[in-house]
């Protein structure tokens, strides 16, 4: 991995890190305990619209292609876990060349 990657890397581990320890992600199949449920945050569309800064019909249709943020259907309505965003976020993190390239000299030096 290149230095200015892992740099970033750090970063996104803390990050997670963090936001894992208050927002447990949900995983299919997993017999949760009422403590963790209690944790669980979920967010409505329009909260996740905002706060990717893109719009409703925007995550319907990552939904229908299968991209985007995981999700819970809840019979017609549709939640996200808050630990599930910041996964998504976190896997769609990306360095510009120009500044990896550039990071890569100065720790050469």
């Amino acid at each position: 991995m290149k230095p200015a990657h892992r740099t970033l890397q750090r970063r996104a581990d803390i990050t997670l890190d963090r936001d894992h320890r208050a927002n447990t992600e949900l995983e299919a199949g997993k017999q949760y305990s009422v403590g963790e449920l209690l944790e669980i945050q979920l967010l409505d569309e329009h909260e996740v619209s905002r706060r990717l800064s893109v719009s409703v019909n925007t995550l319907r249709y990552w939904r229908a292609c299968g991209d985007g943020p995981n999700y819970v259907k809840l019979g017609r309505m549709v939640r996200y876990d808050s630990g599930a965003l910041v996964k998504f976020i976190l896997r769609n993190l990306r360095v510009s060349k120009a500044r990896a390239t550039a990071e890569e000299k100065r720790v050469a030096l």
